[in-house]
């Protein structure tokens, strides 16, 4: 304590308490400095993340937006959107199956017995129905909602209609809450890709692909030409065993689009020597082609009736041909068709013919064609048409009302 006092009592020489105070003064005027300059390093500091950030940011996006064209996300073509809930019970279904058999004349076809006699028994047979094209690839397309122009007369296959233009019968039954399915036989496995952007419909655009079966015909699943299928509907095109298994368990969707393999719709194979083909050509001779597709049709049928005999009485199914058995060049044919495509006209003839417990009976006179029977379709499951062309056929439906 005695020393504690004595040093306080010590006094310093004047220079020494004049540099003290000149130390403090420094010190004070450093801390000054330092308080301001750490408010401006502060806003240095925030101003240079919130650059970071944004620069970050404009990656992430640039990614986001290369991530998304890699993976078939488009602003053009946007996935479907939730369907509509459903109000009350869900109504009993009542599917349409649509069959589209090949190449055959209509008076051809109504010389065999199976088609003449025992199917117009079961429905109505329209005896003034005509394809809108040849070859066989547009009257496919125009069934599901292309309309056919010009350019449309070959068998040049689209690799995706893109959704911007073309607006299909499967993207209304979607936005109404109804179901659809394209069941395929002989679909190659290998034609699904779910790692792209059009996850299938890939194989067999060409006739040449090496990929594909050689009962298979891309050309005849007419949906597979738009990219809203490519993109959205691929789990929706199945192989055509499926369709057993789906009235088994009573699953048919409302409508189906179904395509017989290139044996059983009577087109035939371009080789007779290639596994899997028929032993007949698109050349054979058009009674055993026509015979072979009546057999196939016939055990169809039945096998839809024994298997699901309830469903099979509730569903309609509506049975045509693509075009008629062609033998000029597209051009004159074209021409040909244009100036005598009427009632009683042979030009691009066909046979067609709806059949089921809700179809009104009879032998139709109707003048029709296949964007009349997809009109036809939309009308009974209440939907908007695809395209503008093609009317409804009247007094087809013995109720008249909408099935699903």
């Amino acid at each position: 304590m005695l020393l504690e006092v004595h040093i306080a009592c010590i006094e310093l020489p004047a220079h020494t308490l004049g540099a003290a105070k000149n130390h403090e003064h420094s010190r004070g005027q450093a801390e000054r400095l330092q308080s301001v300059h750490e408010p401006l390093q502060s806003h240095e500091e925030t101003t240079m993340a919130t650059y970071r950030g944004l620069a970050w940011g404009g990656v992430a996006l640039l990614l986001l937006l290369l991530a998304s064209l890699a993976y078939g996300v488009d602003e053009t073509c946007p996935p479907p959107s939730p369907p509509p809930p459903v109000q009350g019970a869900a109504p009993t279904p009542r599917p349409i199956v649509l069959i589209v058999l090949e190449n055959q004349d209509a008076q051809e076809v109504f010389k065999h017995p199976y088609f003449r006699d025992e199917l117009p028994k079961l429905g109505a047979l329209f005896m003034q129905s005509y394809g809108v094209a040849h070859p066989s690839y547009p009257n496919y397309l125009a069934l599901v909602g292309k309309h056919i122009v010009d350019e449309d007369w070959t068998d040049r296959q689209y690799e995706a209609l893109p959704c911007s233009e073309h607006h299909t019968i499967v993207q209304a039954i979607e936005a109404k809450g109804l179901r659809w399915k394209a069941y395929v036989e002989a679909y190659p496995e290998s034609d699904k890709r779910p790692h792209d952007p059009l996850q299938c419909g890939a194989v067999g655009i060409k006739k040449s692909d090496p990929d594909a079966p050689a009962t298979y015909a891309r050309r005849h699943v007419p949906v597979l030409s738009f990219e809203y299928v490519r993109r959205y509907g691929c789990a929706n095109i199945v192989d055509a065993r499926q369709f057993v298994m789906d009235v088994r368990t009573g699953n048919l969707p409302d409508f189906a689009f179904y395509t017989p393999d290139l044996c059983h719709d009577g087109h035939g194979t371009f080789s007779v020597d290639v596994p899997g083909s028929c032993d007949f050509t698109p050349l054979s001779d058009d009674e055993a082609r026509l015979q072979r597709t009546a057999s196939w049709l016939q055990a169809f049928l039945a096998g839809f009736q024994a298997v699901g005999p309830d469903l099979y009485n509730r569903s309609s199914i509506i049975i045509t041909f693509d075009e008629s058995e062609n033998h000029l060049p597209i051009p004159v044919a074209k021409a040909v068709e244009r100036l005598f495509k009427h009632p009683g006209s042979k030009g691009n003839k066909i046979y067609t013919v709806f059949i089921g417990a809700d179809i009104h009976p009879g032998t139709r006179a109707d003048l029709i064609d296949h964007y009349d029977v997809r009109a036809t379709i939309e009308q009974r499951l209440g939907l908007p048409p695809a395209i503008p062309t093609g009317r409804p056929i009247p007094g087809i439906w013995n109720d008249e009302t909408k099935a699903p």
